[in-house]
């Protein structure tokens, strides 16, 4: 196994199934929001959003890898042509996130230098903006307002100190109010978290056209929530829109800052689609029931394609690893085994047995890097083999001067082996009799090895 290969494989299958939920997400969200349900659809958005950061599909593959229960002993082997694909993948693949995660990193060094310029508001300003946090369900003095000279419009800044920042100049009351319910509504809702999220999400899967289009949807659908949270907390869609439009905020203050707007065509979609919900939260219970039952008959079905899909994905997986194995005929050398083989029963006294890992080298030869302590013995899984087959093993021992045994194991627990030290350690076992057999290595010096070396059956 390569990480390579693994982290190139993660990453592809957490993107595809996180695109497959967002479809999904698509199809049940048109039913929720005609029936009302708008804030259950954008809790599933945001859950959504976390399927991208959760791995699940390849943990799943992993652990059938491990146990030999999907891709026949393939998934996740090492070929030229997969470590290639995983060189050049993850090359682009830090070229891309970097460059994006580069910018986030970029933008709050910038922000972080705008916000050394604040200063204390006036008394009743924050007696005003307490009380409004108050009223909004808000607990504690963490959220802070304060006014700046380098911000164009009111916005919300920050994760571990957030603060509401205030362009200097005068304000109207209701026009503070209407600022403060919607960066405390943001605030209480936690957008600044969430807006973090969704950037590294897109940086992470910058190469999916639908991770990007995700981060656009949850950053509207936070606004759509915001708005209908603070509506009802000014007291009307009409006079708390009208604030914002008369005060023209339009400026955008960069992609981690929350902020009232930042387009005239948004506000205008914003002000239809608070209109539209107030509508849908109308409808009768049975219409939200059907809604919920059908979003869940669609997830159920959406989990069950991404369940097929992942197994899917392992059948892919070894049909790649064939078409990109290189077995390359070797020169027919002659060669003479001087290797004398010795028979016993079982391990010698105190000698702790051990499976060691392997990976696939190529369809014929199965590889092994092992490193077994003084006192210790590693073998391979069992493997079938026909009666007139021959097993050949073939390894380099590190230090060149340590002997141990290399040998294989019988069906009926027999050990035939040879004594072998340095790197080229080579000899051919005979099969007598069909059964399962084991290829293993015993150390019985007080000094650790390394082994590095492969079998195959011909």
């Amino acid at each position: 196994m390569d990480w390579m290969i693994e982290f190139g494989w993660g990453i592809l299958l957490t993107s595809f199934t996180g695109s497959l939920f967002f479809l999904v997400w698509r199809l049940a969200w048109q039913g929720l929001e005609r029936a009302g349900l708008a804030r259950a659809g954008f809790g599933l958005l945001k859950m959504t959003a976390i399927s991208f950061f959760l791995p699940a599909a390849y943990a799943f593959l992993k652990q059938k890898a491990v146990n030999r229960e999907l891709g026949h002993g393939y998934l996740f082997s090492k070929s030229y042509g997969l470590f290639l694909a995983g060189k050049i993948f993850l090359a682009v693949w830090l070229l891309g996130a970097g460059t994006l995660a580069l910018s986030l990193v970029r933008d709050a060094w910038q922000q972080h230098r705008r916000l050394s310029s604040c200063m204390p508001c006036e008394t009743e300003v924050r007696t005003q903006f307490q009380e409004a946090y108050r009223s909004l369900g808000g607990k504690g003095r963490r959220l802070r307002v304060c006014y700046s000279y380098c911000f164009a419009a009111p916005c919300m800044c920050g994760v571990l100190r957030p603060m509401v920042i205030l362009p200097a100049q005068r304000y109207e009351k209701d026009e503070l109010q209407v600022i403060f319910t919607h960066e405390i509504t943001h605030y209480l809702q936690g957008a600044m978290l969430l807006k973090w999220g969704i950037l590294l999400l897109r940086a992470v899967h910058f190469f999916n056209p639908l991770a990007w289009l995700l981060c656009r949807e949850v950053q509207k659908w936070s606004e759509y929530a915001c708005d209908i949270r603070a509506c009802s907390a000014i007291g009307g869609a009409k006079q708390y829109f009208r604030v914002i439009a008369d005060m023209a905020l339009f400026s955008a203050e960069g992609t981690l800052a929350a902020q009232l707007t930042e387009s005239k065509n948004e506000l205008v979609e914003r002000i239809e689609k608070v209109k539209e919900m107030n509508r849908n939260r109308k409808k009768g219970f049975m219409t939200k029931l059907a809604a919920v039952g059908l979003a869940g008959a669609v997830y159920a079905a959406g989990s069950v394609s991404a369940y097929a899909a992942t197994v899917k994905s392992a059948d892919l997986y070894v049909y790649l690893h064939h078409l990109t194995t290189v077995e390359e005929e070797e020169e027919y050398v002659p060669w003479v085994d001087d290797y004398v083989e010795y028979t016993e029963e079982g391990y010698a006294e105190g000698i702790v047995v051990r499976t060691g890992e392997v990976y696939r080298i190529t369809r014929s030869y199965v590889g092994m890097e092992w490193t077994i302590n003084g006192g210790e013995a590693a073998e391979t899984e069992a493997f079938s083999c026909k009666k007139g087959d021959t097993i050949s093993v073939s390894m380099g021992i590190s230090p060149d001067n340590i002997s141990v045994k290399v040998g294989i194991i019988k069906p009926d627990g027999t050990k035939t082996y040879i004594w072998g030290k340095g790197d080229k350690v080579a000899h051919d076992f005979s099969v007598s009799v069909s059964g399962s057999y084991k290829v293993f290595v015993e150390n019985g010096t007080g000094t650790a090895v390394d082994v590095d070396g492969s079998y195959r059956v011909y």
